[in-house]
């Protein structure tokens, strides 16, 4: 789906201008339509559709007309993409942990921070005492992994990266003896 749509936005019979109408009144439309996309298709046999419906989606925003590509193009946006693939990455790690750090931590501050709550096939940790305070522990755990996807973006993906393109040079020299 990804080539099918750079064939689409690259082809020169394409009416960029149209297209750019279209784009500018429907991006915060598409946005909304995704929301909903998500939040219904997660256990469905509506989720076969997310390739079409995202493909639509990246159609619309690559031509970046409207007013919710020029808010993505501010900078706390643009450093949240950077890090994307970091955040990716550690999130799931963050989460896990988040209930973990947050009971070992309670007999020190003689405080609540996780609920316990039995049910009839599992057990679940939430977070907080208090449904506010899970939420709170939600924004925390976020904050704290976009704090990590930026270390691991430093000192692991950057310099994957550069090694990488040292041996893809290597590579396109000719030189593929030397590479270690």
């Amino acid at each position: 789906m990804g080539a099918i749509c750079q064939r689409l936005l690259s082809a020169p019979s394409l009416d960029r201008l149209g297209t750019l109408r279209l784009t500018a009144s429907s991006e915060w439309i598409l946005a909304g339509l995704v929301l909903g996309f998500v939040g219904i298709s997660a256990s469905s046999r509506v989720s076969y559709a997310a390739p079409v419906i995202f493909s639509i989606v990246i159609i619309v925003f690559a031509c970046e007309a409207g007013n919710l590509s020029r808010i993505l193009k501010m900078a706390p946006f643009r450093f949240l993409g950077t890090i994307s693939y970091s955040i990716y990455m550690v999130h799931m790690f963050v989460l896990t942990m988040t209930p973990n750090m947050l009971r070992a931590a309670e007999p020190a501050i003689c405080l609540p921070l996780t609920t316990t709550i039995h049910m009839t096939n599992a057990t679940i940790v939430a977070l907080g005492a208090a449904p506010w305070q899970g939420s709170v522990a939600y924004v925390v755990a976020f904050v704290v992994g976009i704090l990590v996807a930026n270390v691991a973006y430093r000192l692991v993906e950057l310099p994957a990266r550069r090694w990488s393109r040292r041996i893809a040079l290597r590579i396109d020299a000719g030189d593929a003896s030397r590479i270690a």
